[in-house]
């Protein structure tokens, strides 16, 4: 699906039809859209820079936020702390669910919370309530020590796979 979307929908309806003579038999070599390995492979990462780009520049088109926060969120990828299914709405400005009930904040929260907080380089945080890890990783990739804490075992566990899976050193606390 999210390669018809990049590819259009010919080109969908093409990598639909060599999948099914594929799964079918029908097909033993050559199936796939040359490009289709590739972007498995890349976990869709790749695919997402430019959603990324135009999400900071319209969040400095609305605030004048710190340029070391905008830097940070355009290497972040949002769309791995989110659900299976909802990565297509990751780059929104939009709060979105997240396990245990709970959402993650929209990007405009995220970057004014750091912004006003006045954090730099070195610098230490204490978050309270970590929920998926995406304000915690934009503070590590600000290049802050985070201390979080999520009360929610589910959040928690799933905070620690997508630090560990950003590469993040990060001890979070229960």
């Amino acid at each position: 699906i999210i390669v018809g979307r990049q590819f259009g929908a010919k080109k969908s309806v093409f990598l639909r039809q060599k999948l099914q003579r594929v799964e079918s038999g029908a097909q033993k070599r050559h199936f796939l859209h040359p490009f289709f390995h590739y972007f498995c492979r890349m976990g869709n990462t790749e695919l997402y820079i430019g959603q990324r780009r135009m999400m900071v520049q319209q969040l400095l088109q609305k605030f004048p936020y710190d340029v070391q926060v905008m830097e940070a969120m355009n290497v972040v990828p949002r769309h791995l702390f989110l659900e299976k299914g909802m990565e297509h709405l990751a780059y929104e400005d939009k709060p979105l669910p997240i396990a245990a009930g709970q959402t993650i904040s929209q990007p405009s929260t995220v970057a004014l919370q750091i912004s006003l907080s006045g954090i730099k380089r070195g610098g230490k945080v204490l978050e309270i309530g970590t929920g998926c890890g995406y304000q915690t990783a934009v503070l590590e990739q600000m290049g802050t020590r985070v201390y979080s804490v999520e009360r929610q075992r589910e959040l928690y566990m799933a905070a620690q796979r997508n630090m560990a899976r950003m590469g993040y050193e990060k001890s979070l606390l229960f």
